[in-house]
């Protein structure tokens, strides 16, 4: 057996890691796997939440990988085939985020790649986010595409030579078939092939709170508008501005100035994410979802993008899409109780019956809705708005 640790809060959780605040704050590493145990900090202490289930899958590899190489794989051969096989669980073997190969084919092109010995003691402990998210991405692509050109078994063999006495490169020379010089310089010919997205990149650590209704290190808007940074100082003055009306209740106004903002920056979170709502409000989903589409092909793991997603499509009475949205926001907080209450909303309106009555059973764990409870779900909606979103 594998003891599994979820911590409440982020405090709870560097309590008992070797990370402080500041490293978890600036890498957003939130998952360790050390004293032979998974520890992972809950998506109820985020603001946006997580990918919690990948992590705990990232974390258990971490064990295995130290087993199969007893103890002799380095951290860039950790992270790699953890980050290669992480999502294997759901079928997608090999799978890196938009964002991060856009990140990864941006450095590569400045040539600001992270050197393997750098990884060392932890990824953790690089300087920056954006540091930690291609270091995260070159050793992923690492074992991807050692995969793709030694067969789906590769990194696994490499591991395994590590475990009879090999080094990590000579273990890599063994399962490539040539030098380690000749494997890199193939990998970053592929890395150079694709495609280099010329456009902001917002790169942040994991949005934390104090505690379960505590302040977030990174600022959100009363109704959960991405509290991500705009990096164009117009924009953000636009934005600024919006908000400001947001708040006085002059809807209308405030749709005019994210307009403006979202011009100007139409692939940055923060922007997208409050001209979306505006449209919204304003009873137009067909340009709220537009405007959401160009950005979570970039940007597909943050939760509300995914809510006004769900909220566009709901309105436009596409249930069974509005659904997958909704479902896929629950991948990321399970805790979030108007994303819940869109889920079942939509499930119930598409027919998805064995869905309903799991989204009544969560509900009830929640404390949001008694167990089996049919009807009246939008009050519960309102009340828990404010403190949620």
């Amino acid at each position: 057996k594998v003891r599994v640790e979820i911590y409440p809060t982020l405090a709870d959780f560097t309590a008992v890691s070797t990370l402080t605040r500041e490293e978890v704050e600036t890498t957003g590493i939130i998952g360790l796997c050390k004293f032979n145990r998974l520890m992972i900090t809950s998506p109820r202490a985020t603001v946006w939440g997580y990918r919690w289930r990948d992590t705990l899958s990232h974390e258990y590899l971490h064990l295995l990988i130290y087993r199969l190489s007893r103890g002799a794989a380095p951290i860039w051969i950790h992270e790699g085939v953890a980050k290669q096989l992480e999502a294997s669980w759901r079928g997608q073997e090999g799978k890196l985020s938009p964002l991060s190969l856009a990140i990864l084919s941006k450095r590569h092109s400045e040539n600001t790649l992270i050197a393997l010995d750098a990884m060392s003691p932890s990824i953790a402990k690089l300087p920056s986010n954006e540091d930690a998210t291609v270091a995260f991405a070159q050793v992923g692509t690492m074992m991807h595409y050692l995969a793709q050109q030694r067969g789906p078994d590769a990194p696994v063999r490499l591991v395994a030579a590590m475990g009879v006495g090999l080094d990590d490169r000579a273990a890599l020379e063994k399962v490539w078939g040539g030098s380690f010089a000749d494997f890199e310089r193939s990998w970053k010919g592929w890395v150079g092939e694709l495609p280099l997205r010329n456009r902001e990149l917002e790169v942040i650590g994991i949005a934390l709170k104090d505690g379960y209704g505590g302040e977030s290190h990174a600022e959100a808007t009363d109704d959960g508008d991405e509290p991500g940074k705009i990096s164009d100082p117009k924009a953000r003055d636009f934005v600024r501005l919006g908000d400001m009306l947001r708040t006085r209740g002059r809807d209308v106004a405030a749709l005019a100035e994210y307009g403006k903002a979202y011009v100007i920056s139409p692939r940055m979170p923060a922007v997208a994410s409050r001209y979306a709502g505006a449209q919204l409000r304003q009873g137009h989903p067909q340009e709220a979802l537009d405007a959401l589409e160009g950005v979570l092909d970039l940007y597909e793991d943050r939760g509300v993008l995914w809510f006004k997603k769900g909220e566009a499509l709901a309105g436009l009475e596409r249930h069974e899409e509005a659904t997958a949205a909704f479902e896929e926001l629950m991948e990321l907080n399970p805790f979030d109780l108007p994303g819940r209450m869109g889920l079942l909303d939509a499930a119930q309106k598409a027919g998805n019956d064995e869905l309903v009555n799991r989204q009544h059973r969560a509900l009830g764990i929640l404390g949001a809705l008694s167990p089996g409870e049919p009807d009246d779900t939008h009050g519960v909606e309102r009340n828990v708005e404010d403190d949620q979103r």
